[in-house]
């Protein structure tokens, strides 16, 4: 008899630990996607709707943004951003020259707006 109840809390222990492994892979998972089609790096500041625009950390008091689906930096640095509804303007520098980029959220679309100083 005992050695069939040390048999069981062997198995227990066993499967425990696999439940265990099982449920910390996923957490991870769930983690790295961040609820969203792109995944975000431990160096994402921000990111915007499905991720495909995230706001990315340059340096320790620098950041740009950039745009996942095509692999390419659209502001850098990016200085402020505002959400209004289900739009996301950026202000930052491209070049050199200033830049509004306007985002928006319902259709993952990018716009570019040279800023006009007066």
């Amino acid at each position: 008899m005992k050695k069939i109840s040390k048999i069981i809390l062997i198995v227990s222990l066993f499967l425990s630990f696999g439940i265990l492994v099982l449920v910390v892979a996923s957490m991870t998972q769930i983690g790295n996607s961040y609820g969203g089609k792109y995944a975000i790096g431990r160096d994402t500041y921000k990111k915007f709707g499905d991720g495909h625009i995230q706001i990315i950390w340059a340096n320790s008091n620098s950041k740009y943004l950039w745009d996942c689906e095509n692999k390419k930096t659209l502001l850098n640095p990016v200085h402020l951003w505002v959400k209004k509804k289900n739009i996301v303007f950026f202000e930052g520098l491209w070049d050199k020259k200033p830049l509004i980029v306007k985002y928006a959220l319902d259709d993952n679309k990018i716009y570019l707006y040279e800023r006009i100083k007066f």
